[in-house]
């Protein structure tokens, strides 16, 4: 109910012996039913040898896509997959091809949205200029689309950690950003861990953001906007992630009186 999307299963273990139940349990249940799992991958090199025994098939070693994101396994990082569009002279980039090639770039996770945020503002831009599908775009917005792309294809090298370096036995915490500007509002999540051994380690779990509406809004309303959904991305995270009882902390830079 909660690690499959569409005929992918993602999970995981905190353990080898935790893997190797869930491999055996998913195999059994899913060919009860006539499905079989063709291929597997792991960020464990000792289970990963285990899966090489049921055959040069069932393990996937290269980097392999997951929910639109490029992960790989042997160093255990998310990368995100641009697709890179040379600019040629003279070439007119209409209404529809401009957010065809926007709509491609998927970041689910939400790790590149202080990036990404961008793609949105051009896409709104070009729906208040009214102009039809076909028709050319003009050349601020085109420049505005140039900036944008260079900077995708800048992050396409970025590497994000898959595991966010918590064990059942840290002490765990979970910390909510939010800000706003005229142009856009959003909220981040970090999650923080104290092992037993003093370690602290902090790891950013995912974030959401959207463009500020057309008609103009005050900067504390923007502001207010960001912090209901900080309140929102918390409860989503608790329970995907099933951290419920743990201590959440909310941030933000402005005074908000309830």
């Amino acid at each position: 109910m909660t690690n499959f999307y569409m005929d992918d299963f993602l999970s995981g273990s905190h353990d080898v012996q935790g893997l190797r139940e869930l491999h055996s349990q998913m195999n059994g249940m899913l060919k009860r039913g006539g499905f079989e799992l063709a291929k597997w991958a792991t960020s464990n090199p000792k289970f990963a040898t285990e899966l090489l025994d049921h055959g040069p098939r069932e393990i996937q070693q290269t980097q392999c896509g997951v929910l639109g994101m490029s992960w790989d396994p042997k160093s255990d990082k998310f990368f995100l997959k641009v697709e890179d569009y040379p600019f040629k002279q003279r070439e007119e980039l209409t209404k529809r091809n401009l957010i065809s090639r926007i709509s491609k770039i998927y970041d689910p996770t939400g790790f590149f949205t202080p990036i990404l945020v961008s793609d949105k503002m051009i896409i709104q831009h070009l729906w208040t200029l009214g102009i039809h599908w076909d028709d050319v775009a003009p050349e601020d917005v085109v420049e505005m689309w140039r900036q944008f792309h260079r900077s995708v294809i800048e992050i396409a090298s970025i590497s994000i950690p898959r595991w966010p370096a918590y064990s059942p036995s840290a002490d765990i915490q979970l910390h909510i950003f939010s800000d706003a500007s005229q142009s856009a509002y959003g909220s981040c999540a970090y999650l923080r861990s104290l092992s037993k051994g003093r370690d602290i380690c902090v790891r950013l779990i995912t974030s959401r953001n959207k463009v500020s509406p057309i008609k103009t809004e005050t900067i504390p309303r923007l502001e207010l906007m960001g912090a209901v959904m900080a309140t929102e991305l918390a409860t989503y995270v608790q329970r995907a992630c099933r951290l419920q009882g743990i201590d959440v902390y909310y941030w933000t830079d402005s005074m908000i009186v309830l």
